[in-house]
């Protein structure tokens, strides 16, 4: 895989040449940062030409994306917060334990955040990071949420093995019905 950085009239785009890519895609994701995957063979005229032509979707459903998750949050006080942090403090560490114990994966450290743009992050060196808001889905959804985290210690992208290896681990669930059903939530708050 080949990475770059593209700046597009001010808009940071993460270019990504993938050998197995057959085509050019466009991805915003919710916290608003911008990723172009493309295979290997196409020229940064071709992605900026691509860019130009989708400017204006780009812009607009960025705008969306982030207004929607910035409204959906933007109700709870400092002590909703605050309680929502307490929750995940007794329950999110114990649950993280048992799933990883399960899947046989271990992590380095947990942290209990109150991020409104993202469910989750994992670094490379296996320190995860879980948003308090978390506590606000229902138990299957956490453990979704979790379960992506535990994963990137195995992928640390969202390849097709990746979401194999997370599908494996949901056992019961699938992954884009979970995504669908999170997705249905935000926009419901």
């Amino acid at each position: 895989m080949q990475k770059f950085y593209l700046n597009y009239n001010d808009i940071v785009i993460t270019v990504k040449k993938i050998s197995t890519s057959k085509r050019m895609r466009i991805i915003i994701h919710n916290d608003g940062t911008i990723t172009l995957t493309c295979p290997i063979r196409v020229s940064r005229k071709e992605i900026e030409k691509f860019v130009e032509i989708n400017y204006n979707w780009i812009v607009e459903t960025t705008k969306k994306n982030v207004s929607l998750q910035q409204e959906s949050f933007s109700v709870f006080s400092n002590c909703d917060i605050e309680r929502l942090k307490k929750e995940a403090m007794e329950y999110i560490p114990k649950r993280l334990d048992e799933l990883a114990q399960i899947n046989n994966l271990q992590y380095k450290e947990l942290t209990i955040g109150s991020a409104k743009t993202k469910w989750g992050s994992c670094t490379r060196d296996g320190r995860i990071r879980i948003s308090c808001f978390v506590m606000l889905l229902k138990k299957e959804l956490i453990d979704y949420v979790l379960l992506h985290e535990l994963c990137h210690l195995i992928h640390f992208n969202h390849s097709a093995l990746f979401h194999k290896k997370l599908n494996e681990m949901l056992a019961f669930h699938n992954e884009k019905e979970l995504v669908k059903e999170i997705r249905l939530f935000t926009k419901q708050r």
